[in-house]
């Protein structure tokens, strides 16, 4: 099932997603989405972070940090297991940062599935 899209350029501040409360089942399957951090002359401040949040308590289940290398912008995928929240009702974080200086930041998320097991 998807779930959410987002995309953005980011400037000095951190654009957060979340998605609506979700029940998952006793067996779930994992989390994937596709997503891309593409960035210019930027530092480990800046990042992509996806979590899993329940109860307002957030665990990060992927990271992409910048970096001072070119990064131009093509699509990844990423699966996660979400067997540590079975049966609980969770929200899927997703947050792009420009936190550095005189850089240039965009992200996009697409394609959020919670997949059969």
């Amino acid at each position: 099932i998807p779930i959410l899209c987002l995309a953005a350029a980011i400037a000095d501040g951190t654009t957060t997603i979340r998605s609506v409360p979700i029940q998952l089942p006793a067996t779930p399957g994992p989390l994937s989405f596709a997503y891309y951090f593409a960035h210019t002359n930027s530092s480990s401040a800046d990042s992509f972070r996806a979590y899993i949040e329940v109860g307002g308590v957030r665990t990060q289940i992927y990271r992409e940090l910048g970096t001072h290398v070119l990064d131009p912008a093509r699509w990844a995928r990423v699966t996660r297991p979400l067997t540590a929240w079975a049966g609980q009702s969770v929200q899927i974080v997703f947050t792009a940062s420009d936190v550095g200086h005189d850089n240039l930041i965009e992200a996009a998320v697409d394609d959020v599935r919670i997949e059969q097991p």
